[in-house]
């Protein structure tokens, strides 16, 4: 079994940097991959990860661990202030994902915070 672990930084659009894992998945000839990530953030990742790996031949897996202690916890998120915001964000974010990717409605300097034409 192959062990590839790969990481994603700010610097990078998170739709280039999924492009560039499964070209570099394709090349290394993997037919699996599990994707780990922060349970608030999971749904959002998985709608990217389905769309650029749609027919892209790599089957996926989608996987969060479990809260470190004083982490907000997403079975209890609604009892302190933090899991409240946290939820507030990612569903905001979760729009304006739809918006740019799936509706194509914002364009990417709009995105980015450059509000000139």
């Amino acid at each position: 079994m192959q062990h590839l672990i790969m990481h994603r930084t700010a610097r990078k659009p998170a739709d280039a940097w999924v492009r560039e894992l499964l070209a570099t998945l394709h090349a290394r000839g993997v037919k699996s991959a599990m994707v780990i990530g922060p349970p608030f953030q999971m749904r959002r990742m998985a709608l990217l990860f389905d769309m650029v790996f749609a027919d892209g031949g790599v089957e996926l897996t989608y996987r969060s661990p479990p809260p470190e202690a004083g982490e907000i916890s997403s079975r209890a998120w609604w009892t302190r202030r933090e899991g409240v915001l946290a939820v507030q964000n990612e569903y905001l974010s979760l729009v304006m994902w739809v918006l740019k990717y799936r509706l194509g409605i914002l364009r990417e300097h709009v995105v980015k915070g450059d509000r000139s034409p």
